[in-house]
């Protein structure tokens, strides 16, 4: 028996790669293969060679062996080549096998489990097995000098002829062989639970190695090393003799793509993401720093002494001692930063389903909970169970308190809530079948002995086996969620009711199931919700149908006409308020053998008697001469029939649908879907069903009408009374108006006939404008032909008074040929219909086109047309009457314009009709978009409309600016909340080392790890100039040291408290709250900080009595260079006022004595009036339009005076 247990294939190995010698020996050869060709040449190439082979060498030795070790035992070592169909499946296996290239050390901590528990079976008999150690581990230890990652375990081992025969040959696996052997034993104590069955997941370590080196211990062999750099092997007793005692060692060389996995954090993800819960302990040598105490060194100690001058002896007091005192006794020690290396355990967190839900407390499901689904609350609910039969496997399943904020943005794609563990070890959650859609927020793990693998180990091999998990999982869900406590059933109902509802629509065979979860508002409860089991029990005696309306609120749904005989009758009726329900409520044939009856549809029964069917009878007698009417003629193609109503009471109509047609809920859901074809045959089936107008027969207006139509049968009144009728009856029903313009129109005819007002009343004219005062006199053309002047205001075509209109006479190029009859305006040789810019100006024809003569060329005017609609809002280029900014489908092609490259149906890609310029070359093969001469890549604002990029900038289009908005891509996060700079899972807002690099942020520079310090990262506007290259921070125009808001936050720079403390910043000793005083400013250096100091320049004079206020005066523009300038001087007054003005308030409150509290209150009335920045500016332009209207209205004057003077001489 103890030789069967021989076969152990365990490849949790170590391993190791040569490739570098090879690569050496091949140099080598290269080198004899072309002495002939070096004759005469230097050799001192050769001899670099030689050295790098020897470097090689050195890399890939063996620990305990040096290079010549090495190459003796490879020398003595026996060489074993793959076979032709081996070699051909192993690069089968490299290659194509494996679709993720991680799961090599989950293969290898499999295998390594595997030996382990080998040889713990072993140990139940043979006491001896353990003698070496009795220790029961798995070890992972990566060399980055070397690029060596090492798996070493504690396990059974190897022999020698295991090495050959296990790890030569594939799929010959020696746990299948062991397996075998188990299998003949009768006893079931004898089993054992292995993981590895195929013998392939060793050879995936060659996805990320060029070589592999095992070394291997078993009790009945000595020590072996075996190599492979997978094309041959070779097998060699360790030089070493035995370093192990007992396991094996895999060494593997990693290829340069896949030094990642030597990354301590990488392989502390991988471990806890597949092999968490593997029996036994995985450790990792791993670093951390540490606080330590050292014991000073004597010559250190004595270095800091201040060497001793010697007195001069020609002191004058030479008998003066002066007594010295003792030296202070110093400190041994000091701490020291270190950095540790130490085995650390990864599975820490047991498989808590393995154990009896008895022995398991609530603390423990909720921390396996959190562990398991990275949610910081705890489950609202659990269930664990170990489900058996045709196939066995435990289960833990949880609900969280709250829905994912993207569950049905999801809705049907992969989920990865629930984990698939095989004996422990994790094998996906890319799963598209094992839970339904609807219960995709569920969360747990699944762990089965049964479930058999594909070879790679990374996907199951039967599905059929899967959908009886599936079926199990979603019947313990049920359950648990039908078990939980009323008021916890509350909070589940408003989280998760729209899954529950989906369900009954998608999952017919749990439809049953799912209905007794259900719960609505109803007419018996304001507040309290009921479920259907809850109806049915209050229903009416006789009372065969659940009653059910539906709306978008309870407000709308209670107010209906068609719940106003039920209500009144006392039946209770479902109210359905959620875009779902009526879905939800249509999918359910029955409940507990009552149909469901939509109130609003035909159909409605509430008393069967003989005398109510009589009394009916009569009136469908009475008035069926009123209802062919209204079918034949008043409403003739808008209803299907009229009939006497059995809901109404208040209201005179209403409209009902089919019981297969849409109500008017339903109607207004499906006109609503952003999806929804254009012409679309089911719904336009639907929509135009044609309903029932229901009369209540007890309304004075239906009297009426009934009445006026006896009467006279043609009656135009009544028609349009008739119609009225039907279109309010529309409306109330929830339906949408087809002709609404011709309802407002009838509503307005009656209410001219109510009001006695004439059907015929004109509208009253809008008076003309006043005309010009007689004294002004009218400037004509022939006035600016007099003065040689060209008045466009006052022009009629014809600026020069010649008789010919302008546009007739224009001949740009001067070639004799005006401009309407010549086709080529500017003479350049490009015909006008091919030329971008006809008239030769330099200024393309798009920037100068003006349609509606406004003055704003159309490529600026936001209405070029003057109709005062702007040309966004009046755009519909699928002619459907919904403007383009409106419609989600702006060609009508059936893909919506967020997915549909050609929005505009012309069939060219939107992306290339952009032409900001209008300079014909459209913006993507544009250098330069708006066509400033500065190149795109170098402009901040491409599109030229004065506004920098990155202020107008809007990534989700929810109309915030990106520089505003707190969430760009609008997916419910805020931005600072999704920044991960290391990609730990833990955003950096919330993480204490945010590259991941071992320094805390508060004491790294660099906080985000991409090598350039943080105080040059920061850009406050976005403008690309770092703030501390940046004269103006926030680019509000205002320099930085003339600016009270550097960063343009909206908070003065004087007001701000980055700790919350209450003390502004400027103030405060302590500004990040940290608990270390800041450095503040001290400007005399006499310890005193200057917002404290009376005298900060240390002159002895009070600040206060020193500093002469300047007083904000008008700046006298013939001194002042530009109008710049001057505001610039009027913003610079301000601020050193108003710094004055604070600095004066600080010192009162600090030193309130009554001379100084006088003066402050005097300023302080000098101040009242609040000057504001803008008013400065207004100011300051103002004076510039005050004097240019002074000078056009002085001109205009002149002119007209000089005119009558010619007229009159």
């Amino acid at each position: 028996h103890k030789a069967g247990c021989c076969f152990a294939r365990q490849a949790g190995a170590v391993l190791q790669n040569v490739h570098g010698l090879c690569l050496a020996e091949n140099k080598n050869d290269e080198d004899e293969a072309s002495v002939d060709e070096d004759i005469g040449k230097s050799r001192q190439g050769s001899k670099t060679d030689d050295e790098v082979v020897a470097r090689e060498e050195e890399a890939i030795k063996l620990d305990g062996l040096n290079v010549a070790q090495m190459k003796e035992m490879r020398d003595k070592a026996e060489k074993h080549v793959f076979q032709a169909e081996v070699n051909r499946m192993m690069k089968l296996i490299i290659n194509s096998l494996y679709k993720n290239k991680e799961i090599f050390l989950r293969e290898l901590i499999s295998n390594a489990s595997d030996a382990l528990d080998k040889i713990r079976f072993v140990s139940l008999t043979d006491k001896e097995a353990l003698r070496h150690t009795d220790e029961f581990s798995i070890k992972i230890k990566a060399d980055r000098d070397n690029h060596v990652l090492h798996v070493t375990d504690t396990g059974i081992g190897m022999t020698k002829n295991d090495l050959v025969n296990n790890l030569g040959t594939i799929a010959k696996s020696g746990t299948s062989e062991f397996m075998s052997k188990l299998g003949e034993a009768s006893s079931a104590t004898e089993m054992t639970d292995l993981i590895g069955q195929f013998g392939v997941g060793f050879y995936s370590s060659f996805l990320v190695s060029d070589r592999i080196i095992v070394t291997s211990k078993h009790n009945d062999d000595e020590q072996h090393v075996w190599e492979s750099d997978s094309e041959a092997f070779s097998v060699s007793k360790d030089p070493r003799g035995n370093t192990l005692g007992r396991g094996t060692q895999i060494s593997l060389h990693l290829k340069e793509e896949a030094h990642d996995f030597l990354e301590e954090n990488t392989l502390k993800d991988l471990v806890k993401k597949y092999s968490q819960f593997i029996n036994f302990n995985i450790y990792i040598w791993s670093s951390k720093t540490e606080e330590v105490e050292e014991p000073i060194e004597d010559d250190e100690a004595t270095k800091d002494e201040p060497e001793k001058k010697d007195e001069d002896k020609d002191d004058e007091d030479d008998d003066a001692k002066v007594e010295e005192d003792k030296e202070e006794e110093k400190p041994k020690t000091k701490k020291v930063s270190k950095t540790v290396w130490d085995w650390e355990l990864m599975n820490s967190v047991k498989p808590i389903w393995t154990r009896k839900q008895s022995d398991i407390t609530d603390e423990e499901y909720n921390e396996f909970y959190k562990n398991l689904s990275k949610d910081s609350d705890e489950p609202l609910a659990k269930v664990h169970f170990v489900a058996e039969g045709e196939v066995t496997f435990k289960s833990i399943l949880f609900v969280p308190k709250s829905s994912p904020h993207d569950t049905f943005q999801n809705y049907g794609k992969n989920i990865d809530n629930i984990k698939m563990y095989v004996r422990r070890v994790f094998i996906t959650d890319n799963f598209e079948d094992m839970m339904p859609k609807y219960l995709s927020f569920v969360r747990g793990m699944v762990d089965s002995d049964d479930l058999p693998l594909n070879v790679s180990r990374e996907t199951l091999q039967q599905h059929k086996l899967l959908k009886v998990i599936k079926k199990k999982l979603v019947r313990k869900t049920l359950d648990m969620i039908k078990k939980i406590e009323k008021e916890d059933y509350d909070k589940f109902w408003k989280e998760f009711s729209t899954n529950i509802k989906l369900g009954v629509i998608e999952d017919n065979s749990n439809r049953t199931r799912l209905a007794k979860l259900l719960k609505f508002f109803s007419s018996n409860s304001d507040t309290e919700q009921t479920s259907l089991g809850e109806y049915v029990e209050r229903m009416k005696e006789k009372q065969e149908a659940i009653f059910f309306v539906a709306g978008t609120s309870r407000d709308e749904v209670e107010k209906s006409p068609f719940v106003e005989r039920l209500l009144k009758k006392g039946y209770e009726v479902l109210y359905l308020t959620e875009p779902v329900d009526e879905y939800c409520v249509q999918a359910l044939p029955e409940f507990d053998g009552k149909k469901f009856q939509n109130v609003a549809k035909e159909g409605l029964k509430l008393d069967d008697s003989e005398k109510s069917k009589e009394r009916k009878e009569a009136l469908e007698k009475e008035y069926e001469p009123l209802m062919k009417w209204l079918k034949e003629d008043a409403l003739k193609d808008k209803i299907e029939k009229a009939a006497v109503s059995d809901r109404l009471t208040s209201s005179p109509c209403a409209l009902v649908a089919s019981s297969y047609g849409w109500s008017g809920n339903m109607e207004r859901i499906m006109k609503a879907q952003a999806y929804a074809k254009a012409q679309d045959a089911s719904q336009s089936f639907y929509s135009s069903q044609k309903k029932t107008l229901e009369i209540n027969t007890r309304h004075p207006l239906i009297k009426e009408l009934k009445t006026k139509v006896d009467a006279d049968a043609n009656d135009q009144t009544a028609k349009d009374l008739a119609v009225v009728m039907f279109e309010t009856a529309t409306l109330r029903s929830g339906y949408s108006l087809q002709d609404t313009q011709g309802f407002a129109e009838r509503v307005e005819r009656m209410l001219r006939l109510s009001l006695d007002v004439p059907l015929d009343a004109k509208i009253e004219e809008e008076p003309e404008e006043e005309a010009v005062a007689d004294d002004v006199e009218e400037i004509t053309d022939a006035d600016d032909e007099l003065f040689g002047d060209d008045d466009d205001d006052n022009d009629d075509n014809d600026d020069d008074g010649d008789g010919i209109p302008d546009d007739k006479e224009k001949d740009t190029d001067g070639d004799g040929i005006p401009d309407y009859l010549d086709d080529d305006d500017d003479n350049d040789g490009i015909l006008d219909d091919q030329d971008d810019d006809d008239d030769g100006d330099g200024i393309p024809d798009a920037k100068e086109k003006d349609s509606d003569g406004d003055g704003i060329a159309d490529y600026l005017d936001k209405d070029d047309d003057g109709d005062g609609i702007p040309d966004d809002k009046e755009t519909d280029t699928d002619g459907d009457g919904i403007p383009d900014y409106l419609d989600d489908d702006d060609d009508g092609d059936g893909i919506p314009d967020s997915e549909d490259e050609d929005s505009d149906g012309d069939g060219i890609p939107d992306f290339k009709q952009v032409d900001t310029d209008g300079d014909g070359i459209p913006d993507y093969l544009d250098d330069d978009d708006d066509n400033d001469g500065i190149p795109d890549h170098l402009d901040k604002d491409d599109d030229g409309d004065g506004i920098p990029d990155h202020l107008e900038k809007d990534s989700d289009g929810n109309g915030v600016l990106d520089h505003l908005d707190d969430d760009d891509n609008d997916n419910g996060i805020p931005d600072y909340q999704e920044v991960d700079s290391d990609g730990d899972g833990i955003p950096d807002y919330l993480d204490d080392d945010d590259d991941n690099d071992g320094i805390p942020d508060e004491e790294d520079s660099d906080a985000n790890g991409n090598g350039i310090p943080d105080f040059m990262e920061v850009d406050t506007d976005g403008d690309g100039i770092p703030d501390y290259l940046d004269d103006d921070d926030d680019n509000d125009g205002i320099p930085d040291y003339l600016d009270d808001d550097d960063d343009g936050d909206g908070i003065p720079d004087k007001k701000e408290d980055s700790d919350g403390d209450g003390i502004p910043d400027y103030l405060d000793d302590d500004a990040d709250g940290d608990g270390i005083p800041d450095k503040l400013p001290d400007t005399d250096g006499d310890g005193i900080p200057d917002h404290r100091d009376k005298d900060r320049d240390g002159d002895g004079i009070d600040d206060v009595k020193q500093k002469k206020k300047p007083v904000l005066k008008k700046s006298n523009p013939s001194e002042e260079k530009s109008l710049f300038s001057r505001i610039l001087t009027s913003i610079k007054n301000l601020i050193i006022s108003n710094d004055d003005d604070e600095d004066d308030d600080d010192q009162v409150k600090k030193n309130p004595n009554p001379s100084r509290k006088k003066k402050n209150e005097k300023n302080e009335d000098d101040h009242d009036e609040e000057i504001d920045l803008f008013d400065i500016v207004k100011s300051v332009i103002g004076s510039n339009e005050s004097d240019d209207k002074t000078k056009d209205e002085n001109k205009s004057n002149k002119k007209r005076e000089e005119i009558k003077k010619r007229k009159s001489g």
